[in-house]
């Protein structure tokens, strides 16, 4: 506190005001410390406030982003049954026309795109769903959102080619 004491005493001497008051100096330097102590609690509550409302919303997120794969799982697996059923009756009428070399390709294609897609949709749910228990740090849960979403792009977008395709 001298060495505060002093250095506003030296800052006074070169701008050439009189010196502080040592009393005044020990009021004014109290007050400030009080204030800037109560801007701390103050931020830190807001703080506090903020990281809750971050964590309900990444969980809130998440649940949708759950939600949404679930979804895509439970559509892909109608998409193959649509094309079980409705590939025979394609089958038939590509025999007709001797295109049967042609179709089988496709159709390995297909079953195997439907089968990759199916799988990693399965093998990554549980991952993604204890990381998001387990970890504490927010970058964590973001970037395990991102995934989630991103894998929802990528399953959604190979199921609309699929269709497009089927649709042909």
């Amino acid at each position: 506190m001298k060495r505060l004491y002093e250095e506003e005493c030296t800052r006074a001497q070169l701008f050439g005001s009189p010196k502080p008051n040592w009393n005044e100096f020990l009021t004014i330097n109290e007050q400030s410390t009080i204030s800037s102590e109560r801007s701390c609690e103050k931020f830190d509550e807001k703080n506090a406030q903020n990281e809750v409302t971050f964590k309900e919303d990444l969980g809130k997120i998440g649940g949708g982003l759950d939600e949404l794969n679930s979804t895509l799982v439970n559509t892909q697996k109608k998409i193959n049954r649509l094309k079980t059923i409705f590939g025979g009756c394609g089958n038939i009428l590509r025999v007709c026309l001797n295109d049967d070399d042609d179709h089988d390709l496709k159709n390995v294609n297909t079953l195997s795109e439907n089968n990759i897609i199916t799988n990693q949709v399965m093998e990554d749910e549980p991952t993604f769903s204890s990381r998001l228990q387990n970890s504490d740090g927010q970058l964590n849960k973001l970037d395990i959102l991102i995934n989630k979403a991103e894998r929802a792009e990528l399953s959604l977008s190979g199921q609309n080619k699929q269709m497009k395709r089927f649709l042909k």
